[in-house]
């Protein structure tokens, strides 16, 4: 971003060191990637640069480690990958339908006991995980649904029900801002999109206002967007770099 023009030096200096730095860093966190993702390709026995990787040989490049991921016995990541499949599908439908009516419901002022109703529905939001998954476990043992499709799906509907509770009106306050002015006056919240999407939200992100009367929604949001991608790469980073050293290297201590 800009500096304006009345910037002083030393303020100038210091925001190009800060985003040298952090860019230093970002290639540093990042840089890692653009070994491990070659070596990916590679037809050897091992993961290593092969001459012929070096020399570019299109034999020496396959996708057998990928095939061994999906498909291999040590590690059939496809059968896994089938079974999130099928349970994010119906644990989605499930979810958005019953989270849906309940929020049509709650949202009625003469629904009785509508507090407790309330509370119980986002309690899976409220209560640890380990507890609400250690009961859901429990249930489903009893009724002789644990390790099936069939439970897995209803366990995933419990624990999304409370936070589609909570988008719900996001999306209500989304898909009413993409309406006339005077629609929404006249005939309240929408749950369907509308035809302004384009010029409302042109207008919000284009319009320049701030102390400086020169910064605009967009370029608050590309910020907040560059902050969050660094900060949340340098956490898996971080976080892959330490799995990785406790599980492969010994420590004394």
């Amino acid at each position: 971003m800009a500096l304006p023009t009345y910037t002083s030096w030393n303020y100038r200096i210091w925001h190009y060191t800060y985003l040298t730095i952090c860019g230093l860093v970002f290639f540093f966190l990042i840089a890692p990637l653009f070994v491990i993702l070659p070596l990916s390709f590679n037809a050897e026995q091992y993961i290593h640069f092969s001459k012929g990787m070096i020399a570019l040989d299109p034999d020496a490049f396959s996708l057998r480690w990928y095939e061994d991921m999906i498909y291999g016995t040590k590690n059939p990541w496809g059968l896994a990958t089938k079974n999130s499949l099928i349970i994010a599908f119906f644990a989605t439908i499930g979810s958005t339908i019953l989270g849906t009516v309940a929020a049509l419901g709650l949202s009625s002022r003469h629904m009785p006991y509508k507090a407790a109703f309330m509370a119980l529905l986002i309690s899976p939001m409220i209560v640890p995980l380990i507890i609400s998954g250690t009961a859901i476990f429990f249930f489903m043992a009893k009724v002789g649904l644990a390790a099936t499709h069939t439970g897995i799906i209803l366990s995933h509907i419990i624990l999304i029900l409370g936070v589609l509770l909570m988008v719900l009106p996001i999306w209500f306050s989304f898909a009413t801002s993409t309406h006339e002015n005077i629609s929404i006056l006249k005939e309240g919240m929408k749950f369907f999109l509308g035809d302004y999407f384009n010029q409302n939200y042109s207008e919000v992100l284009n319009e320049k206002g701030g102390w400086s009367e020169e910064v605009t929604a967009t370029k608050m949001f590309l910020n907040s967007f560059i902050m969050a991608l660094g900060i949340a790469t340098l956490k898996v980073v971080i976080s892959a770099m330490s799995a990785y050293a406790l599980v492969y290297f010994r420590f004394k201590l």
